[in-house]
């Protein structure tokens, strides 16, 4: 990741848009890393339910 192509085609512009906007961006952030988060929420119920249903 720390490829200087990398860094220049995408890490830049990105950084760029963060500090012209930073409200929309960590509104931006802040959807992905939930939807990151919430990823795998029905096999965590799946698990719950097998661990405390037995």
């Amino acid at each position: 990741m720390n490829a200087r192509a990398i860094r220049t085609r995408i890490a830049a512009p990105i950084l760029a848009f963060a500090q012209h906007y930073p409200g929309v961006f960590y509104g931006a952030a802040f959807v992905l890393s939930f939807e990151l988060a919430t990823q795998f929420q029905e096999l965590r119920v799946l698990a719950h339910g097998l661990i405390h249903g037995m």
